[in-house]
């Protein structure tokens, strides 16, 4: 049985996102999509100094993507970071490194490498005498020092300043905004989480469940004034119980209602059955409402039978629930005006 805080807070996440209604066919979209796996990352691009949600196309999705995770239906984690300029907040930062010692940026990454001959150990910047021989001459004892592990080894590296000579393992760390030239030090810096976006377990029922879809349903049969049975399980013929997406129940008038997805071979199978159990001849006033993304071949048996009703998912959601109100109205006889 689940937790009641999780149905309360799928309750209240669809209830949420229903209010978005001009965001509605990009928020199941992009639901389906985080569903089969897509993550989507914030990135940083250089070249117009700004944060994009990598794959989004548009502002309309990127709000789509916040409702999402607004209503708990994504998890947001913090996978990168970047440095931003403090003054003017550009992403176009350079690294300086730093004398702890005199502040010169004038440092050389040198090897401390020790001359097997006579033990003298030292820089590999003064072995090349700070630069003014092209071979290493030991400045021991003069001789040259050409092959390493045999004539030298290395024992670390670690950085020379060429101002004023010392010699750090770790530099300070500065950095300079290729765009105002502000210089600022790392703890002046924005360092700015970038974010990475994948379905949570609650998106994955609400999707799985085709909860979205449901709630709209549901609203046009509560304008029809249809009792809906929770849960939506039946009796059939045969005495076996059978679950669906909706029953509504409006005085002698039972409306059964699936959803199905393309992919769904197993709930296309069951749609026949149920079909078989609760539309023989003798059942009563029930109609079947099958509501589908492709129309496949097992579902196409079901479209001689006058009490099955087939509505394609259209990509606007909009108008798909125009089509399921008109087909509702033929089923209450109302043609094209509602009966109030």
């Amino acid at each position: 049985m689940e937790n009641s805080a999780i149905n309360e807070n799928m309750s209240k996440a669809v209830t949420n996102l229903l209010s978005k209604r001009e965001l509605i066919d990009n928020i199941i979209l992009m639901l389906k999509q985080l569903y089969e796996g897509k993550i989507i990352r914030v990135k940083v691009d250089l070249s117009n100094d700004a944060l994009y949600y990598e794959g989004l196309v548009d502002e309309v999705e990127v709000k789509a993507l916040r409702e999402l995770a607004n209503n708990e239906l994504v998890d947001v984690e913090i996978y990168d970071r970047v440095v931003s300029c403090p003054k003017c907040g550009s992403y176009r930062v350079k690294v300086r490194y730093v004398c702890p010692y005199c502040d010169s940026i004038n440092l050389e990454k040198t090897r401390i490498i020790q001359h097997v001959a006579c033990g003298f150990t030292g820089s590999e910047y003064a072995f090349y005498a700070k630069g003014k021989f092209k071979v290493r001459i030991c400045p021991n004892c003069g001789e040259e020092v050409h092959r390493e592990g045999i004539d030298f080894i290395v024992l670390t590296t670690m950085f020379q300043c060429l101002k004023c000579g010392r010699r750090v393992a770790e530099p300070g760390i500065k950095f300079v905004c290729d765009k105002c030239g502000h210089e600022f030090s790392i703890y002046e810096s924005n360092y700015i989480p970038l974010h990475s976006y994948k379905i949570s377990e609650l998106g994955k029922v609400v999707y799985e469940r085709n909860l979205i879809v449901v709630a709209l349903i549901e609203e046009v049969i509560d304008k029809y004034q249809f009792e809906k049975i929770k849960p939506p399980r039946l009796k059939g013929l045969s005495g076996i119980e059978h679950e669906f997406d909706i029953i509504g129940k409006r005085d002698t008038l039972t409306l059964l209602i699936d959803i199905i997805r393309a992919h769904e071979e197993s709930k296309m199978l069951s749609v026949t059955v149920k079909a078989a159990e609760f539309l023989a001849e003798g059942s009563g006033n029930v109609y079947y409402i099958v509501c589908y993304e492709e129309l496949s071949p097992i579902l196409s048996m079901l479209t001689n039978n006058p009490k099955v009703l087939m509505i394609k998912i259209e990509q606007e959601l909009k108008t798909f629930i125009n089509n399921f109100e008109e087909t509702l109205k033929k089923v209450l006889g109302l043609g094209k005006e509602r009966r109030e």
